[in-house]
């Protein structure tokens, strides 16, 4: 049952999402769907990883030889962040950046978004330049748990939300970041909000979602098919095709 749940997941969820997330001006990585050679040069890991299809992206990091991802002097994690600001009234992050990622995390009903998928970036001089949320590892976009026995573990699990029309409570979607994000978002009146949703809702048209679909390949394009027959499977079928992800996105970006 367990492993069933793995069908939850879009395969190629993250890959959509990074045009939304470039719209939308927020940094992040950017996925790519490949299929890893099957080839010596892989040593080891030929065993497992040769011949298999997956993504690959970027990590977000600042080497030494090298610049650092988007130009950034700095980056570090969640867990170095907090006891920073913390401890030093000067450190501060973005917060309307960091409450763009999150508004756009509602619209792709991505449930994963603790500390630990955040990494933080500074462009500017220390105590003077805010950190940077960095939004990555986007394996949760449009995640959506169907079934029968998954209704009644949702009774206890709140955070098992389904990806439809209508975006889910962002209580529930948000149950593993909840702390997080009261810490970091609590400076931000009622007024910000409502220019970040607005600013969202006239950059996210109906064009930019169906580019971000056409990145998917072309298996995915279309509409998927419900499992089984009736009503109850044409309500509840997997929504993963390119024209259903499309429909669902416009309902929950105009109900914003």
């Amino acid at each position: 049952i367990v492993r069933d749940q793995g069908s939850a997941s879009h395969p190629l969820g993250a890959v959509a999402a990074a045009p939304l997330l470039g719209v939308a001006r927020v940094l992040h990585p950017t996925p790519v769907a490949i299929m890893m050679p099957d080839d010596p040069a892989l040593g080891e890991f030929r065993k497992e990883y040769g011949g298999m299809l997956g993504m690959i992206e970027e990590y977000p990091d600042t080497p030494e030889k090298a610049p650092g991802f988007a130009g950034a002097e700095k980056i570090i994690d969640s867990e170095d962040l907090l006891p920073k600001i913390n401890a030093d009234p000067a450190e501060h992050v973005d917060a309307r950046a960091l409450l763009t990622v999150r508004l756009m995390d509602l619209l792709l009903g991505d449930n994963d978004r603790h500390p630990g998928q955040w990494k933080w970036a500074r462009f500017g001089k220390e105590h003077e330049a805010p950190w940077e949320p960095i939004s990555r590892d986007r394996d949760k976009v449009f995640v959506s748990y169907e079934g029968f026995l998954i209704s009644i573990a949702r009774l206890a699990v709140p955070s098992l939300i389904t990806f439809r029309s209508k975006s889910p409570d962002p209580g529930k979607l948000f149950d593993n970041a909840g702390e997080f994000d009261r810490r970091l978002l609590g400076s931000l009146d009622k007024a910000v909000w409502d220019s970040v949703a607005t600013t969202l809702m006239q950059r996210i048209t109906d064009g930019v979602i169906d580019d971000a679909m056409a990145t998917l390949p072309p298996a995915w394009g279309g509409r998927s098919r419900a499992i089984g027959s009736g009503p109850h499977a044409r309500r509840h079928g997997l929504r993963v095709g390119a024209e259903d992800v499309s429909r669902e996105l416009r309902a929950r970006r105009d109900l914003h």
